[in-house]
């Protein structure tokens, strides 16, 4: 990467998502850690994505 301060090198990790997604969710049933995403984040994506679908004349998603 370059940028004001230079040029460095980063490494990223080549693990999947969902495995540090599964880790979260690992340590918080088993060992009582804080949820990294709390529900109300999820109805609010919820809200965004049946937005979405409605925007786009698409019938929003129901459980089923």
């Amino acid at each position: 990467m370059r940028g004001k301060e230079g040029k460095r090198v980063e490494h990223v990790s080549k693990r999947s998502t969902y495995a540090y997604q599964l880790d979260a969710f690992a340590a918080a049933v088993l060992r009582g850690e804080p949820v990294l995403t709390p529900p109300a984040d999820s109805v609010a994506n919820m809200t965004v994505i049946d937005a979405i679908y409605t925007s786009a004349g698409l019938p929003i998603r129901r459980p089923v």
